[in-house]
């Protein structure tokens, strides 16, 4: 069965004026995937938030929650089989929703990027420098030396030192933690004003991922750039992050900021990722370990097939008999944080 939607936004209803105090603004984004035989099912809920110019927002959720289709959302890069069934996408005085494709690439990768999580997406025959060009070239009309000038500055701006060799190299003759920096440098040669980095560091290691995130944060305090820091890695988060945002099934769960979320989180979801984060357990035998590691038993709900309630209810440790029937609204503790849970005085839709 599928949630009724209190609030819809139709095709004809998505401008919404931007707020001068935030770069980007998102409201009740909502996005359906259909399948072979034409049923389609929603992926993204009514989803609202913010971005302050300059501010980091983290993006946590398990896999599957829908955290890379809201990344691709906003810059209308979806497959053939979803569907932006409503909502508005506010950035820089327009509606991102509304733009053709001839606009869209004018704001792909000047205005915002997208850092994808794998180096694989570079291409193989192709110099590196001459890719990050590419991106230069598709928004300047520089001279050659310019242009060049400008990829040789944000590979140093990402700490790739000498410049040239790495200008010339082919992605293969890179280090994994080097092709990462690559995309970061293909994502900033233009200044955009914000950065989407999905999943940036899942497949470095840790030394790798904790030089990638420390870059991150030199770009933000040197720039102003402001930074969506999609992940599901706790400990990283909360290195990089000035507020989060808790996804699941589809939908914002919790949102405040870092230090609130993380000291004390709210929603039943929240807890459990959080409990489910990495711990020092070097003590006792190899046994006691495994036996101590945590995990949120059960799984996500079907897609197509939601719950008529709480999305989260049957994994939750909380459930209460209301949390079957209503489906939570947000509700709002303070002013600047919100969490989806009857628990806190969320109503029902």
């Amino acid at each position: 069965m599928e949630v009724v939607h209190s609030n819809p936004a139709s095709e004809g209803q998505r401008s919404s004026p931007q707020d001068a105090e935030n770069l980007l603004e998102v409201r009740d984004l909502w996005v359906r995937f259909r399948v072979n035989d034409g049923q389609e099912f929603t992926v993204l809920d009514r989803i609202s938030f913010d971005i302050a110019p300059g501010e980091v927002v983290g993006l946590l959720g398990e896999s599957g929650s829908g955290k890379t289709t809201l990344a691709l959302s906003l810059l209308q890069l979806l497959p053939p089989s979803a569907r932006l069934a409503g909502g508005s996408v506010g950035f820089g005085g327009r509606d991102l929703l509304l733009l053709n494709e001839k606009q869209l690439r004018e704001v792909r990768g000047a205005e915002i990027s997208l850092v994808y999580q794998d180096s694989s997406v570079l291409n193989p025959v192709i110099k590196v420098g001459d890719q990050v060009m590419e991106v230069v070239r598709a928004h300047h009309r520089w001279a050659r030396q310019r242009a060049r000038e400008e990829v040789q500055a944000a590979f140093a701006a990402v700490g790739l030192g000498g410049s040239d060799r790495i200008y010339h190299s082919y992605p293969h003759q890179l280090s994994g933690g080097q092709r990462q920096r690559v995309m970061i440098a293909q994502a900033v040669v233009c200044k955009p004003s914000l950065i989407i980095a999905d999943e940036l560091t899942a497949s470095l290691d840790a030394t790798l991922a904790a030089e990638v995130v420390n870059l991150i944060k030199q770009l933000k305090d040197s720039s102003d750039t402001s930074v969506l820091f999609i992940t599901h890695d706790v400990a990283t988060l909360a290195r990089v992050a000035d507020r989060v945002m808790v996804m699941y099934a589809g939908q914002i769960v919790e949102n405040g900021s870092m230090q609130e979320v993380f000291s004390t989180p709210q929603h039943p979801y929240t807890r459990a990722l959080l409990e489910c984060a990495p711990q020092d357990r070097s003590a006792g035998t190899s046994r006691d370990r495994a036996l101590r590691l945590p995990c949120i038993m059960g799984s996500p709900p079907d897609p197509m097939a939601p719950p008529p309630g709480c999305s989260f209810s049957e994994r939750c440790k909380d459930r209460m008999d209301v949390c079957d029937a209503h489906h939570p609204e947000e509700f709002h503790p303070t002013p600047s944080r919100t969490v989806r849970c009857f628990k806190y005085g969320a109503g029902q839709s």
